[in-house]
């Protein structure tokens, strides 16, 4: 499926999300980058659109829940150790090097 077709709106993300949690649904785990975007468009969402108590004092539990629901799943997708059969191990020695070594964009190289 192409990138363009599997991350379009329509439907808000209907695609996209159903191919997330076939991911899920996989009996072993393999490696998965989510759209971040989506899920902060999603817990900002829940987060505005649901009061934080459901009366005087009483905290809404339930909206809690469902914001912890994307977290524990980006949480879960994202702890894959990722092994490389063919490099050697100087190879790897110096990727590893070069991802500790990468800083943060900032500011106008973002855009």
């Amino acid at each position: 499926m192409q990138l363009e077709i599997l991350l379009s709106d329509e439907g808000n993300y209907r695609r996209y999300r159903e191919f997330a949690a076939d991911v899920e649904k996989l009996p072993r785990r393999v490696p998965f980058i989510p759209f971040l975007g989506l899920l902060l468009r999603d817990l900002t969402f829940w987060n505005d659109g649901n009061p934080k108590y459901t009366l005087p004092g009483v905290i809404n539990v339930s909206k809690l829940r469902r914001l912890a629901e994307p977290c524990l799943a980006l949480q879960t997708l994202t702890h894959f150790k990722q092994t490389f059969p063919n490099a050697d191990a100087s190879s790897v020695v110096r990727l590893r090097a070069v991802l500790q070594r990468m800083r943060p964009s900032r500011g106008s190289g973002l855009f």
